[in-house]
């Protein structure tokens, strides 16, 4: 911190406030100390003080710490609070922690402390400056939550030389275009040229397939000149048994797509994948939920793990790692929608929650996702292969539950995969 701390101290004898006071100076902490002994004092100092930082002994003769931590975590919750005590059962340091607690330390491992407040306080900061965040955020909520409340759901139709034959009211109303104008609209006179070659090849694997694999994202021109970005999904139209044109769904995404650039500037995004980090899925992973909750609807999330990390980056250096891990951001949009949240949570660790409101889903990602991954390494180009360690679990709505207990049992799920593949022959020095 820039500037000195306030520590109340919860202690009823002085001489032990005292030691503590000096083993934080000898780390060379800044700080302005305020011993109390009773609840009055207490309340009073948490008024007046407005501590950064609170450090207490269980066994008071005058007032109850576990009462102190309760009071605390009322009134300024996210103030640090670590216990200090001489003795201190491991059922009881349970308890504390459980209700909320920092972490506590024994006053004859005081050599504990510094480490133990400097966590604190760093943690209380990023805490913080994930309010300050949200706060910016809350014009983009609203986007957001108009966005999964409303979807907007354009049909159309289109030859495979992407000349439209038919489109619903959304769509005419997307392009800003008329039912009469229907048979002038071009799919090239839509996009870009930059984004021609894309659409070429999804309409060729239409044509090939009867389907599209993956929903595709493009920026199209409106008839006043205004851009709007949609996400599409088609399939083919059959006549006699032979494929004559092209249905699809579009979506329009254009508040997303703003509200991500906005997600930049607040940096939320990951920089070397793109894809959101840590702090930038719990931002709107929890406003889905609450969504989900609401309107009763299920989610999946995935936890994935890039396996082999350490040898990559020991073997090939850490610029091949490096790719690898933007590789894996590419196939996760390329197996997703584009309404899914997509996170680097840390190092070679990814998660992802799907808008999917099914558990039968989870098979079909999975599938869909491996697909892509060994797609991607048919490629080849390198000298070895991309694989991941998956973990999936179902958000019920009936049986709800916070993001981190998601998060917890994904993760649990993922590294018993990890340790089936382990054992039947990748080596531990590779995962």
């Amino acid at each position: 911190m820039d500037r000195e701390l306030r520590i109340l101290m919860l202690e009823d004898v002085a001489d032990d406030a005292e030691l503590t006071e000096r083993e934080l100076r000898k780390w060379g902490l800044g700080f302005s100390a305020k011993r109390v002994e009773t609840r009055e004092d207490f309340l009073n100092a948490l008024k007046d003080f407005s501590p950064d930082l609170i450090l207490a002994d269980y066994s008071l003769p005058m007032f109850d710490s576990l009462s102190a931590l309760a009071i605390v975590k009322k009134e300024c919750p996210d103030t640090p609070f670590i216990f200090v005590s001489g003795t201190i059962g491991e059922d009881f340091a349970i308890e504390t922690l459980k209700r909320g607690a920092t972490d506590y330390v024994l006053k004859h491992r005081l050599s504990r402390l510094v480490p133990a407040v400097i966590r604190a306080l760093r943690e209380a900061e990023e805490r913080a400056e994930q309010k300050r965040a949200e706060e910016a955020l809350k014009k983009i909520e609203a986007r957001y939550k108009a966005l999964f409340d409303r979807t907007l759901y354009c049909v159309y139709v289109h030859d495979f030389e992407g000349k439209f034959l038919d489109a619903n009211d959304a769509a005419l109303q997307l392009l800003g275009a008329t039912g009469e104008e229907i048979p002038s609209l071009h799919l090239a006179s839509l996009i870009g040229e930059d984004q021609w070659p894309t659409a070429l090849e999804t309409i060729q694997e239409i044509k090939q397939n009867g389907y599209q694999k993956n929903s595709t994202e493009f920026k199209l021109r409106k008839k006043d000149g205004e851009s709007v970005w949609v996400e599409t999904e088609a399939s083919a139209i059959y006549r006699e048994g032979k494929p004559y044109a092209i249905q699809g769904i579009a979506r329009d995404i254009t508040e997303r797509k703003r509200a991500e650039e906005e997600l930049r500037a607040l940096s939320l995004v990951d920089e070397l994948t793109r894809l959101y980090n840590r702090r930038g899925f719990y931002t709107l992973a929890e406003q889905q939920l609450k969504m989900a909750n609401r309107i009763r609807k299920g989610m999946l999330l995935l936890f994935l793990d890039l396996d082999r990390m350490k040898w990559i980056n020991d073997t090939f250096g850490h610029q091949n790692g490096d790719q690898a891990l933007r590789e894996i951001a590419m196939i996760l949009n390329m197996t997703f929608r584009g309404s899914d949240i997509i996170a680097r949570f840390g190092g070679d660790e990814f998660v992802v929650l799907s808008m999917e409101s099914r558990i039968a889903s989870a098979k079909v990602l999975s599938t869909r996702l491996q697909e892509n991954l060994e797609s991607h390494n048919a490629k080849g180009g390198r000298s070895f292969k991309l694989s991941i360690s998956m973990g999936i679990i179902y958000y019920d709505p009936e049986f709800p539950c916070s993001i981190d207990e998601l998060i917890t049992k994904a993760d649990r799920l993922m590294y018993e995969q990890k340790r089936n593949k382990q054992s039947n022959g990748l080596s531990s020095k590779e995962s």
